[in-house]
């Protein structure tokens, strides 16, 4: 296989390819080439929702991170919706880099909420989601969430997942704590 900056469509394609030297050179060339054009191609590859055996959909994830690599993010609406609707891929992977992806601020932090990721069955989504948290300004509902988290035995018993709440909970502590003494009270009153 030869790719080259001069053959977008062949790209657009090889993003899809199931080895992953070629997909990630195509998508380097993507961006290299700095041309917005193959965007509308990029959109239909991301919003594929298909997955293979192993539930992954590597044409939609590389699609995603060309999108990001031509500065799309933030700037394009339609790249926003795409990123956005990404949020309910079945791909851990898709939805990963999609969080990873995902603009600080506290629209997309509601959105993040909203799609329930901090409670995703795969716990590399729910990492990226929580660290994700720990990016944005401090909130008590999510200290309150975090604090709600941590007494998940899903979370005690994964020793990343435990340190990436109580990192995330530095950052929004006043919901963490309140909730932290309200609970401690509410077993103190049990006694």
């Amino acid at each position: 296989m030869t790719l080259g900056i001069d053959k977008p469509d062949d790209l657009i394609t090889a993003l899809s390819n199931e080895n992953m030297f070629w997909r990630t050179t195509a998508q380097r060339l993507l961006v290299e080439r700095d041309n917005r054009d193959v965007l509308p191609q990029l959109y239909d590859l991301a919003n594929q929702k298909k997955v293979d055996s192993l539930g992954l959909n590597p044409g939609a994830l590389h699609a995603l991170w060309a999108i990001q690599g031509l500065g799309a993010i933030g700037t394009e609406q339609k790249a926003n919706t795409v990123l956005v609707a990404s949020l309910g891929h079945p791909s851990y992977a898709v939805l990963k880099a999609a969080v990873e992806i995902l603009p600080n601020n506290g629209s997309n932090m509601e959105t993040l909420l909203k799609a329930d990721l901090i409670h995703d069955k795969d716990p590399r989504v729910q990492l990226a989601a929580i660290l994700y948290l720990s990016k944005n300004a401090a909130f008590a509902e999510i200290g309150r969430i975090l604090y709600g988290l941590s007494k998940e035995e899903a979370i005690k018993k994964d020793p990343w997942l435990a340190k990436a709440v109580y990192i995330t909970a530095s950052k929004h502590p006043d919901g963490f704590l309140a909730s932290y003494k309200k609970d401690s009270a509410d077993h103190g009153n049990k006694g």
